[in-house]
């Protein structure tokens, strides 16, 4: 299937849409920082130098660099995640090509898919409502929404049968694109897309022992790519950008060197913030001898030594001063607008469709999808009925029971005499309002702690949902979730 075919099944947005291998985003003096306790004291910490660069629309760019070089940042701020407003300096400008008050279609892409992916869906049942929720539709439209699905799966070479497929079944590689392709199930493409870290994806520790604490209620463990995984959605990505003129960035950590050939435009980032190159990776080895005088042997890959100096290496700011002279001295564009506050994050109004589609897709997660979990609570509970039936004499609740008579003419405490078998009634009444109350107890604690393990990573998926536009419901069921989240974080 060839490029012409797969772009029929997009709506071509010419506003939005820069002219190929010119600047679709800029940015000059771009800074970051941070306040930190640090020895008693609020210090401020520097998170990113003063940047400038551009990509241009049609290409795939990466932003790379060691670990805590400030990709990350960097990305959110290009995204729009991170504002100008507060941590950065009056000088920062960012540019896009198009002016502010005007719609722009942007997505991200999370480093952790499952964080924004419940894996107890089949692959077919997400995109059917990522689709639903970014075209705002209920019914109808069936054989133009497989007809979209089945394309833009060719074109991110997905196999059809893989949409009967739980998400957690799927491999590494293939998670990744399908976390790429329910952001492309807009008839409107993106006129950017931004990536964390699409290569890789291990978890930390913390996440590590959270997954394993929960792991009796969810299906998805995630791990990073391979080399041929990972060149293959690289190579997707490429495509994708050539044939609808998007914008794509990625942070990427340590590409091998036939990944790194995919790339149009290279961005990195040294320890400190500072840039130290930027420009088409075929241009590394080049760079390096020629500025640096440094030999490098003709079958070791370029951007090793360039990560290594990234690391720690006294070459660093003379490179970044190279790079600085050469990014002050573009031209500028015409067709860029500032936008002082950043990249712009519109978010969409309350809509019932949204509603509609959130509950039904919350209701399959928690009653169709999770057997494991409503099989694993009906057993606890019987577990809790047949331990106390065991503790408690069964004749509580059948119990005769004597309430005795105050004499009206004395004091409320007077003295009250009943016989001795009106005392072992009674005695029982007590127990039986005992069982009632540890009851109720025990089985509300039950069904805290199993909401919460279950809506924990329905939490995140929602917090991650919302910055890509797809429903502006999730803030009030966030809200909801909050509360069961919190009591999971306290046991």
């Amino acid at each position: 299937m060839s490029n012409t075919n797969l772009q029929v099944c997009f709506i071509n947005d010419s506003k939005t849409t820069a002219k190929p291998n010119e600047p679709s985003i800029a940015w000059r003096n771009l800074n970051y920082a941070v306040q930190e306790f640090s020895n008693g004291w609020w210090r401020r910490k520097t998170i990113l130098q003063p940047l400038s660069g551009q990509f241009a629309a049609g290409t795939l760019n990466a932003i790379a660099g060691p670990s805590g070089a400030g990709k990350s940042t960097l990305l959110n701020i290009l995204s729009g995640s991170t504002s100008l407003d507060n941590r950065s300096t009056s000088t920062a400008e960012l540019y896009l090509n198009t002016a502010p008050g005007e719609s722009i279609v942007s997505y991200y892409v999370r480093q952790h898919v499952h964080e924004s992916i419940p894996g107890q869906l089949t692959v077919g049942q997400i995109l059917r409502y990522a689709y639903r929720f970014k075209n705002r539709t209920v019914f109808g439209g069936e054989e133009r929404m497989e007809k979209h699905i089945e394309q833009t799966m060719a074109e991110l070479m997905l196999p059809n049968e893989v949409q009967g497929r739980l998400f957690s079944k799927c491999s590494g590689g293939q998670q990744r694109r399908v976390a790429i392709l329910q952001e492309l199930m807009a008839l409107t493409p993106p006129s950017f897309l931004f990536l964390d870290e699409p290569t890789t994806g291990q978890l930390t520790l913390f996440e590590t022992l959270l997954v394993i604490r929960i792991s009796l209620f969810t299906f998805f463990y995630p791990s990073g790519l391979d080399s041929v995984s990972a060149f293959e959605t690289m190579k997707c990505l490429k495509n994708l950008a050539k044939s609808h003129q998007m914008t794509i960035i990625c942070s990427i950590h340590t590409p091998n060197d036939e990944t790194l050939k995919l790339f149009d435009q290279l961005y990195v980032l040294a320890k400190g913030g500072l840039c130290v190159y930027d420009g088409s990776p075929d241009a590394i080895r080049e760079t390096l001898e020629s500025k640096l005088n440094i030999k490098i042997a003709h079958q070791q890959p370029p951007i090793e030594n360039l990560l290594k100096i990234a690391f720690q290496d006294e070459s660093v700011i003379e490179l970044s001063k190279r790079v600085n002279r050469k990014i002050k001295s573009i031209r500028r564009f015409s067709h860029l607008h500032r936008h002082q506050s950043g990249f712009p994050r519109p978010r969409q109004i309350f809509s019932f469709i949204h509603l509609y589609l959130q509950m039904s897709r919350f209701t399959r997660l928690l009653l169709f999808s999770n057997r494991r979990q409503i099989a694993f609570s009906y057993i606890l509970f019987f577990i809790i009925f047949s331990l106390f039936s065991t503790i408690y004499n069964h004749q509580m609740s059948t119990a005769n029971v004597c309430y005795p008579k105050v004499n009206q003419t004395q004091s409320s405490d007077g003295n009250v005499t009943c016989s001795k078998n009106d005392y072992e009634q009674n005695q029982l009444a007590n127990m039986n309002n005992t069982f009632h109350g540890y009851t109720l107890l025990l089985v509300g604690f039950i069904v805290m702690c199993t909401s919460a393990i279950v809506f924990s990573p329905l939490v995140k998926m929602f917090e991650n949902e919302h910055p890509n536009r797809k429903c502006p419901v999730q803030r009030t069921l966030k809200k909801f979730n909050t509360l069961p989240h919190a009591f999971h974080r306290m046991v």
